[in-house]
């Protein structure tokens, strides 16, 4: 008797996690297998690994949040090209470079579109913010059988039923700019109660805790690595614009001069390599000096990223 509850037992838990592990691979919300206009739940990093191997995409826009609010249909439309928005919000310079990886191993990819921050720089060599799961470059079993992959599935799986899934959400993906407010009161706000005065204290606790400029460029020489190794896909970077605030910050607690060291060891670099195209939008006096372009020191509006690509498509066409 035993033994033959033991058996149902051991087989009832083997279908169990066959149904479970089946459920997981046909939802796939984190897009590990393939990409889905129906699917699509899960952390932000690993659904961007996912969707740089399995999306079809000619040029991929990377960078920090900075970058989230350029939009795939104007890449699309200005650049004659199919294209992913693949930013990470509060990325370190490693995590970016993990993710290069794996877009140039699309074979598709052409084009690298990078709004390139400086405070992505300042972390140790192989620093994360987040820990990435193992199965993201190994086997995918403990993906299949993951309580997080479930739950994952079932939301998705329940919206698809009730009909209120999004299948164009690859079209906003990442996208922040219409859930906070643009204004010059958000923007000099230094409340820690608030959650744009919190973000204005990070940016000052940086640059109290400084920039190291050992560490940024030993980090973004392996950024270099990457770029020399890839002649064949050219590399659109740009300096993002942060308000004038961000900058009498950095001068008043002493983060400025590294900076400016770094950003010229950045440009004298990129001028040597004949597959960049090398932008600054920092200079701009009509956006920065404007603080309703600005959430707070740092972050542009969604109007100021189309500004960019604009820019950008305008000089890449020169070239």
């Amino acid at each position: 008797m035993q033994k033959r509850f033991f058996l149902i037992s051991v087989f009832l838990t083997l279908f169990f996690l066959i149904i479970v592990g089946a459920f997981n691979f046909i939802i796939d919300p984190q897009q590990q297998f393939r990409y889905s206009k129906i699917f699509s739940r899960g952390d932000q990093r690993i659904i961007n690994i996912g969707l740089a191997r399995n999306y079809d995409f000619k040029t991929a826009i990377i960078g920090s949040s900075t970058s989230e609010n350029i939009l795939k249909e104007d890449v699309d439309t200005l650049f004659n090209t199919s294209s992913v928005n693949l930013s990470l919000s509060g990325s370190t310079s490693y995590e970016q470079r993990i993710l290069l990886k794996e877009i140039i191993k699309n074979k598709n990819c052409k084009n690298i579109i990078y709004g390139l921050d400086f405070f992505t720089y300042n972390f140790n060599l192989h620093e994360t913010k987040e820990t990435l799961p193992k199965y993201i470059f190994g086997s995918k079993i403990s993906y299949l059988f993951n309580i997080s992959t479930l739950k994952d599935s079932s939301i998705t799986f329940i919206q698809w039923l009730l009909k209120n899934h999004n299948t164009e959400w690859i079209y906003s993906h990442s996208f922040w700019g219409n859930n906070v407010t643009f204004s010059k009161a958000n923007t000099l706000n230094f409340e820690m109660d608030n959650p744009y005065g919190i973000q204005n204290q990070r940016v000052i606790q940086t640059a109290i805790n400084g920039y190291n400029l050992e560490l940024m460029t030993k980090n973004f020489d392996k950024f270099l690595e990457i770029i020399d190794s890839t002649p064949n896909i050219k590399y659109i970077i740009y300096f993002p614009p942060y308000s004038s605030l961000y900058w009498k910050l950095m001068k008043k607690y002493t983060a400025f001069d590294n900076i400016i060291i770094f950003k010229k060891y950045i440009i004298d670099s990129l001028n040597e390599r004949t597959n960049v195209i090398l932008l600054d939008f920092q200079e701009n006096k009509e956006i920065i000096e404007n603080f309703n372009n600005y959430k707070d020191a740092i972050h542009f509006s969604p109007q100021v990223s189309k500004y960019i690509i604009n820019s950008i498509s305008m000089i890449n066409k020169k070239k």
